[in-house]
């Protein structure tokens, strides 16, 4: 061996060194405030890296039986909107600011506030005082994220159309929360003279302190019946609390656990449902999510083995539908798609991993292989919904084709998913051409969805297939 690779190799296990004494060097002051502050010492859990850029998890120091708690957080260690404002001073300033003005169009949400939280931390000196402080927790939070908000432009262009309408919905949504946080910051330094000086909130401060709540919140309604503060807009947040510590447990698709507030504790609880082995690490799961939910929520895509993701699917597009099969006028589309939400078909147009088309995008397809040769009418497609909806015989063939509906449908479909399968192909081919683990994670979906579309393939080209019979019974 060469002295050089030697010398990198010395070199780069020093650095590995350094980062883990650092990482473990925050860890004993994160132990040590937690301790301090709230009381709280999980004795049976360590925090460790979970090595490979994989960050910090939560490490079982002991055997934990199903059924046991892995972690029982205090009520007292929840921050959420109302234990904000009793450690900031400025926070508390800001809604009693907002409630005085009484002005529909100023007010912050829980999201804002939970993020406006974490910024004024982390701005706060290294030397502030350790009894009000909460920098131990702040320097535990990761530094940066693979969420699609920190993706450069290159990497933003290997998204496909869909995902990239997606990801500006997001960039749109965070963006009009910061400006409206700085408007109301600038109003209130013009008006407050006793407002301590607080500056606007750059864009690279508020997408980590959003990233932060956004991926590692709980939801828990243990205070739901408590009034909203003056200054605040509802939403579906609301409930949201960050739990230091708990926050630490990494996300597993499979992991089988229960999260709960326990009134008569008064503790969040993550409740095992198997048994966990001295030495494991431990998960928590952030829900029934599939692969996009993950990707767009929290930035990344659990690998899929050797378990897949059984939330995984392939939402469809009725526009794009009609298009495959050609009925493009714009009164048959509209009249069509009434008939479907009637049976609420509309809301699974997918494809499903490991199953293939969904019952109600095959039914939708048959309607529309059924309208692609004739001018028919509401009433027929109604009728025909109604046949395959009680098991009817559907084997009538289109006056102008010598083809079933069956067979027309199955085509389409066919072509329908060979075009979609090359699109995602295409665009695997260039996630290959960058090295970051963001393109990681975005191959590892188009992965995905190139095998849900190839298990879709199979099953419409099989002869033994439901497509093959004549009869569609109602699942």
């Amino acid at each position: 061996m060469s002295k050089g690779r030697t010398s990198r190799r010395r070199k780069k296990r020093a650095e590995r060194n350094k980062v883990e004494a650092e990482v473990e060097k925050k860890n004993i002051l994160f132990q040590k405030w937690l301790k301090e502050k709230f009381a709280y010492k999980p004795t049976s859990l360590r925090i460790a890296s979970c090595g490979d850029g994989g960050g910090n998890g939560v490490f079982a120091r002991k055997a934990i039986p199903s059924g046991d708690p892995i972690v029982s957080i205090p009520r007292r260690l929840m921050i959420g909107v109302h234990e904000v404002t009793v450690h900031s001073a400025l926070i508390a300033s800001i809604l009693a600011y907002l409630r005085k003005l009484d002005d529909e169009d100023l007010f912050l949400t829980t999201v804002q506030i939970l993020a406006l939280f974490l910024i004024e931390e982390r701005r706060k000196p290294l030397e502030h005082g350790a009894s009000t402080s909460f920098r131990p927790y702040i320097s535990m939070l990761p530094h940066t994220f693979t969420h699609l908000l920190y993706w450069n432009d290159e990497e933003l262009g290997c998204l496909s159309p869909h995902l990239s309408h997606k990801a500006a919905n997001i960039r749109n949504k965070v963006t009009h929360q910061l400006d409206h946080l700085n408007l109301i910051l600038l109003n209130m330094r013009r008006s407050t003279s006793s407002m301590t000086p607080f500056d606007d909130v750059t864009w690279k401060e508020y997408i980590w302190a959003w990233c932060c709540v956004n991926t590692r919140c709980v939801f828990s309604d243990h205070q739901a019946s408590r009034k909203l503060r003056g200054g605040m807009r509802k939403t579906t947040e609301d409930n949201y609390y960050l739990i230091p510590f708990l926050d630490m447990l990494n996300h597993h698709p499979q992991a089988d656990v229960q999260a709960k507030y326990d009134a008569k504790s008064q503790h969040f609880q993550l409740i095992t449902l198997s048994m966990c082995h001295k030495y494991d690490q431990l998960y928590i799961k952030y829900g029934e999510h599939g692969s996009l939910d993950l990707l767009l929520e929290y930035g990344f895509v659990p690998t899929p083995d050797p378990i897949s993701n059984l939330n995984d699917c392939i939402e469809v597009d009725f526009n794009q539908l009609c298009a495959a099969f050609k009925v493009d006028d714009p009164s048959t589309k509209c009249l069509l798609f009434e008939v479907i939400m009637e049976r609420r078909l509309h809301e699974d147009l997918s494809f499903i991993i490991h199953t293939g088309p969904s019952w109600s995008l095959i039914v939708c397809c048959i309607l529309l292989a059924n309208l692609q040769h004739n001018n028919l009418l509401k009433k027929t497609s109604r009728q025909l919904l109604a046949l395959i909806c009680s098991g009817k015989t559907i084997d009538q063939k289109p006056p102008q084709t010598g083809s079933s509906i069956t067979h027309v449908m199955k085509g389409n479909l066919l072509e329908f998913v060979m075009k979609k399968l090359m699109e995602t192909r295409r665009l695997l081919v260039k996630c290959g051409e960058h090295d970051s683990v963001q393109m990681t994670f975005l191959a590892r979906y188009y992965e995905i969805i190139a095998l849900i579309l190839d298990q879709s393939r199979a099953f419409v080209t099989d002869e033994c297939s439901q497509f093959a019979a004549v009869t569609l019974l109602n699942k």
